[in-house]
C-alpha cells in the first residue's frame, strides 16, 4: 500500500502532537528528598533538658549492667515520668524501686523514696555529667513522613541503655519531633 504525502504528514504531525502533549521532562530535574547525616545526639542541660526528655515519658530505658553514677551494678530500668515541667524518675531493678525528682543542668537526680535499688538515701541528690540522648537517625528520610527507630541513654562514660524504638518525624528542615515533642534537630544532606 502507497501513502500519499498527505497522509504522511498528518502522521508526522499528529505523532509530534501526541509526544508533546506527554510531557517527556528530563530525569536530571528530579529531586531527592534530603537525608540525615548522622545519628542525632542532644545533650541534657537546662535549655535542651525539658524538651527532649518529654519526648521519651514513660519509655523504660534499660541499662543492662545497671547505671554506675546512681549506685546499682546490674540490670536497671529508668523510666522518666511526670511532665516536662517537673519530670519525675523510677529507677527499678530485681531489688526494687526508687523514685525521685528529675532537674536538668546535666541529669540531676534527686531520691525521694529509696529501696535496696540504691545506696543514696532519700533526700541524696547525683549529678550525671556528660548525660545525652541519641536517637539512630542517620540516613533517614526528610519527608515529614512517620519513622520509627532506636533511641538509648548515655550517662557518663560506657553508661549506655540499650536501644528502644520511638515513633518519630523528620521534618525538612531536619527537625526531629518524637510523640509530639521536639528532640532535636538533624543535619540534613542529600542521599544518594
Amino acid at each position: 500500500m502507497r501513502m500519499n504525502r498527505l497522509t504522511l504528514a498528518s502522521i508526522v504531525i499528529s505523532g509530534g502532537l501526541l509526544m508533546s502533549s506527554c510531557g517527556g521532562g528530563s530525569s536530571s530535574s528530579t529531586t531527592s528528598t534530603p537525608v540525615v547525616a548522622s545519628d542525632t545526639t542532644v545533650t541534657i542541660n537546662a535549655t535542651t533538658g525539658p524538651a527532649s526528655i518529654a519526648s521519651v515519658m514513660n519509655v523504660p530505658a534499660t541499662f543492662p549492667n545497671g547505671i554506675a553514677a546512681l549506685g546499682t551494678t546490674k540490670s536497671t530500668t529508668l523510666t522518666i515520668k511526670g511532665t516536662a515541667a517537673a519530670p519525675t524518675f523510677e529507677l527499678t531493678t530485681a531489688d526494687g524501686t526508687s523514685k525521685g525528682n528529675l532537674s536538668f543542668g546535666s541529669c540531676i537526680f534527686t531520691f525521694t523514696s529509696v529501696t535496696a535499688v540504691s545506696p543514696f538515701p532519700a533526700g541524696a541528690t547525683v549529678t550525671i555529667n556528660p548525660c545525652s540522648v541519641t536517637l539512630g537517625t542517620k540516613g533517614q528520610s526528610a519527608s515529614g513522613l512517620a519513622q520509627s527507630g532506636g533511641l538509648v541513654f548515655n550517662f557518663g562514660v560506657g553508661q549506655i541503655s540499650n536501644p528502644f524504638t520511638v515513633p518519630y518525624t523528620i521534618s525538612s528542615n531536619g527537625t526531629i519531633t518524637i510523640n509530639g515533642s521536639t528532640f532535636g534537630t538533624g543535619t540534613l544532606t542529600t542521599g544518594s
